[in-house]
């Protein structure tokens, strides 16, 4: 069970954390949907059943991981690697 401390940041202001968190995963998708439309090998290959490439993303000053675990349960993502300074937080 995960308790963060008091004292640790917290964004203020939870509907624009929630709105910035809508609007990263849908970047997120359409960065997966569009991945390898404009290479050689898509231009080439009529192959339709070619696993779509998911990104892997680095976030940085993850905090407590409030866009960390969504974007992770999303299945946009084949890897996160987050760091943070705050060990209170991790």
């Amino acid at each position: 069970h995960y308790q963060k401390p008091a004292t640790a940041f917290q964004h203020p202001n939870a509907s624009v954390m929630l709105s910035s968190l809508h609007w990263i995963l849908r970047r997120i998708s359409h960065i997966v949907r569009h991945a390898g439309e404009n290479t050689a090998a898509h231009l080439t290959t009529a192959n339709t059943n070619k696993p779509k490439l998911r990104p892997r993303l680095l976030e940085m000053y993850c905090g407590c991981g409030a866009h960390t675990l969504p974007l992770a349960k999303s299945g946009l993502l084949s890897e996160i690697v987050a760091v943070e300074l705050d060990a209170r937080l991790v």
